[in-house]
């Protein structure tokens, strides 16, 4: 030691630098060593993970060069199953279920019309009026029409006089073969309509299209749909014509129905010469369920009607108005 000491003693400054130098340069060394051997160490362990926990993607290094073709299999394998970067996997992406909900797994609550346009409303109700014609649905049937303004005709006064003087009344005839008054009928499942009802007041299929609808409104209200639909007016509208009241109804008055009329009775000795027939405030309500079955269907509308009549030697001209509400409720499927 005191060796050691003396020659320490003996260096000059020169060889004190020296020393010093390759101090400094053996740590560097030792430390970068310790580095080295610290990062190996924990690389390999980390490695070992990823490969036996998933498929790896990297190809491994071997010696024999067998890692990289199989990593190359299993790539190409997974990218057959799930699509390109550019497409979605169905496997993940969020379906719809139906009725507009977007996510996959909650329930199906069947239709829901809110928020749906013009055209899918429109859509929803003719199949809901389809699907009650040709499951052939029974349901409780009603009609009632009443005067909204009287019948004003040429000749009344002497008119009312001569025919109420024989028991005729002209308003109660004429308003029979216009359609006033009130009826219900009880439509039975697998029929077409009651007994007491005419050919023309059965449910029909509505075949509207959005040229027929001036307005809408879609609602869902605790699983019941209402829809609201206020159709085109119609001058002279005739059943089975590109009017917007034929394509929901056929119950209402044509001008065949007032001539027949007056043909097939007695109190009024009279012939129509011609008419005119205006329908306006067109407004259609129906209630559809959950599993798009017509729950209830009403219709309402305005008619202001011309008539010329031949009565005797007379020609006769009257005008009048009427509101017209039918309703079909309880439906049975």
């Amino acid at each position: 030691m005191n060796k050691i000491s003396e020659t320490f003693k003996k260096l000059n400054k020169k060889q004190w630098i020296i020393i010093a130098i390759a101090s400094i340069i053996l740590i560097a060394a030792i430390i970068t060593v310790v580095i080295f051997v610290t990062s190996k160490g924990d690389s390999t362990p980390a490695n070992a993970t990823v490969a036996s926990d998933i498929t790896s993607t990297v190809p491994e290094e071997t010696e024999s060069g067998t890692g990289e073709a199989d990593s190359t299999e299993a790539s190409s394998d997974d990218t057959s199953e799930t699509g390109s970067a550019s497409e979605s996997n169905p496997a993940t992406t969020p379906q719809g279920n139906g009725n507009g909900n977007e996510n996959p797994e909650a329930p199906n609550t069947g239709l829901n019309i809110s928020g749906m346009s013009k055209e899918q409303v429109i859509s929803v109700f003719n199949s809901a009026t389809a699907k009650a014609v040709n499951g052939k649905a029974g349901y409780q049937w009603s009609r009632n029409s009443v005067f909204t303004e009287p019948l004003n005709y040429s000749y009344k006064s002497t008119l009312d006089d001569l025919l109420s003087s024989i028991g005729v009344d002209v308003e109660g005839v004429v308003g029979g073969f216009i359609g006033i008054g009130s009826s219900t009928a009880s439509v039975a499942k697998g029929s077409a309509k009651a007994d007491n009802m005419t050919d023309n007041q059965n449910l029909i299929k509505s075949s509207l299209s959005s040229a027929d609808v001036t307005s809408y409104n879609a609602t869902n209200n605790a699983g019941v749909n209402t829809i609201k639909l206020t159709l085109a007016d119609c001058t002279n509208p005739k059943r089975g014509e590109n009017f917007s009241i034929a394509k929901v109804t056929n119950d209402f008055v044509v001008e065949k129905d007032v001539a027949d009329a007056l043909a097939n009775q007695d109190d009024l000795p009279a012939s129509l010469k011609s008419s005119a027939v205006t329908l306006s405030d067109i407004n259609v309500t129906a209630t559809i369920d959950a599993n798009e079955n017509l729950t209830s269907l009403k219709i309402s509308y305005n008619m202001a009607a011309t008539l010329s009549l031949k009565v005797s030697f007379l020609s006769i001209n009257g005008d009048g108005k009427a509101a017209t509400d039918i309703s079909l409720t309880n439906f049975k499927y």
